[in-house]
């Protein structure tokens, strides 16, 4: 008779985003799949998606919901362009990120991003989601719960990505029983829109992370300043583990030498004399990406052109800059690539952009992905002066800091300062930007260590158990 294969504990992972571009998530879940548990992945549903599909080993479940907010704020677009509105509907060009193909040069967008109709509807857009927002928190959660409930298994462990899933994988997890864990992508509540949040609001969201936070069986974390902040916010019994978001080893096989790829400059149709400035990642505020065109035109850098890839609500600022004649086709926004394909396009880099601005608590504890991708292309590293990525940065002397990164000025100084290395001085620069990521910051230690939770939370059973008692005779 043959034996049954042992059943593998089920995991649910809820992200409040489509899945589509999150490395985080995605690694995590696909990491442990590859360790034998049996994933599902809950994210949103958006128009051009596939309501379910698998990514190797891991199901990914996208699930319609919109809250009225949202609603009503696509609505009120739709009062300014219809058939931008339609063409919304049809494609969802902003809800979801491009880059399933090649990215494309850009064009300045057909009107002023500026004009007086456009700041009438964001001004709207303001005010509509200034008055959901007492109550949009317990809106969501009751509309998402709904959703999901009668499509979900039973699980071993709930796992919750960010605050903004946790209170609903704590009720699957005392509603059916299982682990909880808190995956904390940042300090949510110091992040964004949510650092502006005052009052008995944040008091109540507060106390629901700190509750649901001590409940969990685990908290996770990005870096060592953010446990620290949430042990000691929430009063924690342990201090989280900390699983950085780095890539796996890429090319490891070529060793401290960064691969070749000029995958921008032929996008780009760039000379071989130009120096790239990549910035990717979310096209988002607090981002510092105002400040790159502004370097840009100091002197100095006229043999340098800036890049932007990804995507995010600052694009069509971008656009109409990169239109701009003062930089004379110096500039360029280029779609969101495929997550495994970043890496390629990031080493044909000469630089990697990073000034997040300090305005949250959330940014001077930030230690970005594009920071761990960079050294992993190869490509040296100009970086806002923030605690925990000084420390790194300085300690593997990768590239350069950025003592105020609200002053564009000084993003251009640093910037120089790796331009003017002698062509030997540059090569070592990425070798030394490879060796830290091939030797220390990748995905193969980092998924080890959430491998190694996941193993004391709901251990996989042994080769050869039965997966359930024989049938009768």
């Amino acid at each position: 008779m043959t034996a049954t294969p042992p059943v593998a504990p089920a995991v649910v992972a809820f992200v409040y985003n489509p899945a589509t571009h999150d490395t985080r998530v995605l690694r995590e879940a696909e990491t442990l799949a590859g360790a034998g548990y049996d994933v599902t992945l809950v994210a949103l549903w958006r128009p051009g998606l596939p309501r379910e599909e698998r990514r190797g080993a891991v199901r990914v479940l996208r699930l319609p919901f919109e809250p009225l907010d949202d609603r009503v704020v696509r609505l009120l677009g739709a009062l300014g362009s219809p058939r931008r509105w339609l063409r919304g509907r049809r494609a969802e060009r902003t809800a979801t990120p491009a880059g399933s193909g090649p990215p494309r040069e850009p064009a300045a967008r057909s009107g002023r991003p500026g004009g007086p109709a456009t700041r009438l509807r964001q001004g709207l857009a303001r005010a509509v989601r200034r008055g959901f927002e007492p109550v949009r928190w317990p809106l969501i959660q009751r509309a998402w719960y709904g959703a999901v409930r009668d499509v979900l298994p039973a699980a071993a462990v709930w796992h919750a990505h960010d605050l903004s899933t946790l209170p609903l994988a704590a009720r699957f997890a005392r509603e059916r029983g299982g682990r909880l864990v808190y995956d904390s992508h940042e300090l949510y509540l110091e992040s964004g829109r949510m650092a502006e949040v005052r009052g008995l609001r944040r008091r109540l969201l507060e106390r629901s992370e700190g509750r649901l936070a001590r409940r969990a069986d685990a908290v996770v974390t990005v870096n060592e300043g953010i446990a620290a902040e949430l042990w000691r916010r929430y009063r924690l019994a342990r201090t989280p583990l900390v699983v950085m978001n780095c890539p796996p080893r890429w090319h490891p096989e070529a060793g401290e030498e960064p691969p070749p790829s000029d995958r921008l400059r032929a996008t780009l149709a760039l000379p071989t004399d130009r120096r790239i400035l990549l910035y990717q990642g979310a096209f988002s505020p607090d981002r510092g990406l105002e400040r790159i065109p502004r370097a840009l035109l100091a002197p100095g850098l006229e043999a340098a052109v800036a890049v932007f890839l990804g995507y995010g609500p600052l694009r069509d600022e971008l656009e109409a800059l990169a239109a701009d004649p003062r930089f004379g086709g110096r500039l360029f926004v280029l779609d969101a690539v495929p997550p495994d394909e970043l890496l390629e396009w990031t080493a044909s880099a000469d630089v990697s952009l990073i000034p997040t601005q300090p305005g949250t608590l959330n940014n001077r504890l930030t230690s970005p992905n594009k920071l761990f991708e960079s050294l992993a292309a190869g490509v040296p590293v100009v970086v806002s002066r923030l605690p925990v990525v000084e420390r790194l940065v300085a300690d593997l002397d990768v590239g350069e800091l950025v003592g105020d990164p609200t002053d564009p000025a000084q993003l251009a100084a640093a910037i120089g300062r790796i331009l003017a290395l002698s062509p030997d001085d540059r090569a070592a620069l990425r070798r030394r930007c490879r060796r830290a990521a091939l030797e220390r910051y990748n995905w193969e230690i980092e998924g080890a260590h959430l491998v190694g939770l996941y193993a004391r939370l709901a251990p996989l059973p042994p080769a050869g158990a039965p997966s359930a008692p024989p049938p009768p005779a």
